[in-house]
């Protein structure tokens, strides 16, 4: 309605399995959901928009769909569209607003076991937008729900994305809506996982969460947060060589990303590597890395004045070639450690922009002893860019039990002692270690600092037991005997 009425209301849109396939190399599959938008009235209220509701689950037989295993190539999209709130012409009356806000949206898609086949998923839903009202209070926006869960045995690459609606114009105008996004991949193949959400704009922008986690070969883990109170989380973990990746973005008022990473050696050992860095966004978009592998290449500085505000990469068992060369050039570590000897390394860094921030960085490492042994950190080298920090802490932990903890209140001195330097931590027995070295830094003023490392150690000799002290002492006593001058053994002798 335009006129004096009210405005008619949006239909609801429910979206149940309604797609499928089967006998095909290749399947192709896409389901949408659309709310009604709400009616506009010149005086009377708005229509309440129809919401939106697109659910797909590969295991579950509804109609044409069911499940989707046996395919070499599989390629599903699920979307979910609220409606538009009804906008309304009326003045204010106390306690009364005309406009309605925009249609919610849910689109919720979990492909159970895609075989082996080379699968791509996404989960849409975008909220509608809220109705407007010029001359009293506008409808807020319609919140928004994308969630995706993938499992198989191939390469997966799953994308939720999440649009809150837009709050309509008025005086005073709505505030925007929440978005919420989450994407899960769990394979044997290369894993990908995106999650993006992003709040509607208004007087105030909706909240957002972002949550990826891909588990797999060579995963990849990415999420994005855009609103007023934003958390962003990514996940990435996985065995071998291959670099498994995170990267966590939050832009808002308050809140904050992180990003870890996790590489297992496998086997019976269980021996693996993890980062995470976290960064608080208060303002100003937080973005943050972390990188593991078990095995595979040692990572450098590169990243130290770059997007990245705090980034942590490790490796578990750096091959000897690697050791080797992070090696050279450093005679202090050389004399301390041997390229055989690395059992771990890392890079933690920072970019800090200028605004006020805090972020934090934590290698963790899980390995197995054959032998008592003395462990050292072996402090390689540091990249330094622009002004100094207010505050920097390194801290080494073993099992939960501090080691080693130091505060440095200024680059000079973390410089002299990030360089080239050998920090013993102490002897340990054989058996399963975990160790934990953190680094956490406060700034105010814009620049960068990153330190490189190696983890390892030398085997402790023996120490004998009482018998064999008997027996080396006997030994000795006797090497005296042979080593005196000749004279004084043969008066040693006589009878």
């Amino acid at each position: 309605a335009t006129g004096g009425g009210n405005g008619g209301a949006g239909a609801d849109s429910l979206m149940r399995n309604a797609v499928g396939g089967d006998g095909a190399a290749a399947l192709s599959l896409t389901q949408s959901a659309s709310g009604g938008s709400g009616g506009d009235s010149a005086s009377g209220y708005g229509g309440v928009a129809g919401g939106a509701l697109s659910h797909f689950d590969s295991g579950v037989k509804t109609g044409a769909g069911g499940p989707v295993t046996g395919f070499a190539t599989l390629d599903i999209g699920i979307h979910a569209l609220g409606g538009n709130g009804g906008g309304s012409g009326a003045s204010a009356a106390a306690g009364l607003d005309h406009a309605r806000a925009g249609g919610a949206a849910v689109a919720m898609l979990r492909l159970r076991d895609a075989g082996n086949a080379d699968a791509r998923a996404t989960s849409h839903a975008e909220g509608g937008r809220g109705g407007a009202a010029p001359n009293g209070v506008a409808g807020k926006g319609g919140d928004a729900r994308a969630d995706l869960l993938m499992a198989g045995a191939g390469r997966l690459s799953g994308t939720s994305i999440a649009h809150g609606g837009h709050a309509g114009g008025g005086a005073p105008p709505a505030i925007g809506a929440n978005a919420y996004a989450r994407a899960m991949v769990d394979t044997a193949g290369p894993a990908a996982a995106l999650a993006s959400a992003d709040a509607g704009d208004g007087a105030r922008r909706g909240d957002a969460t972002a949550q990826a986690v891909a588990s797999g070969y060579a995963s990849q883990a990415q999420s994005y947060a855009y609103g007023d109170r934003v958390l962003s989380s990514a996940s990435a973990r996985g065995t071998g060589v291959a670099d498994h990746n995170a990267l966590a973005l939050a832009d808002g008022r308050s809140g904050g990303a992180r990003a870890d990473s996790q590489a297992d050696g496998g086997g019976a050992l269980h021996a693996g590597a993890s980062s995470a860095t976290t960064a608080l966004a208060a303002g100003t978009p937080a973005s943050v890395a972390s990188a593991a592998n078990y095995g595979g290449a040692s990572h450098d500085l590169g990243d130290i004045g770059g997007a990245m505000q705090a980034f942590s990469y490790v490796n578990g068992m750096p091959a000897g070639a690697s050791a080797a060369a992070l090696l050279a050039g450093h005679p202090g570590l050389s004399a301390a450690l041997s390229p055989g000897q690395a059992l771990a390394g890392g890079v933690q860094g920072f970019n800090y922009g200028g605004a006020a921030g805090l972020y934090t960085n934590v290698g963790n490492y899980s390995f197995n002893l054959g032998a008592s042994t003395s462990l050292v950190l072996g402090l390689l080298d540091v990249v330094t860019v622009g002004a100094g920090f207010d505050l920097l802490k390194l801290s080494v932990d073993h099992h939960g039990t501090l080691l080693f903890s130091h505060a440095f209140s200024s680059a000079n001195e973390a410089y002299a002692f990030f360089s080239d330097h050998a920090l013993a931590l102490g002897n340990f027995g054989a058996g399963l270690q975990e160790l934990t070295i953190t680094s956490s830094l406060s700034a105010s003023n814009a620049g960068g600092f990153g330190f490189r490392y190696l983890l390892g150690g030398a085997p402790l000799a023996a120490v004998p037991e009482p018998s064999s002290w008997l027996m080396l002492l006997l030994g000795a006593s006797w090497l005296i005997a042979l080593r005196r001058p000749p004279r004084a053994r043969q008066a040693a002798v006589a009878p």
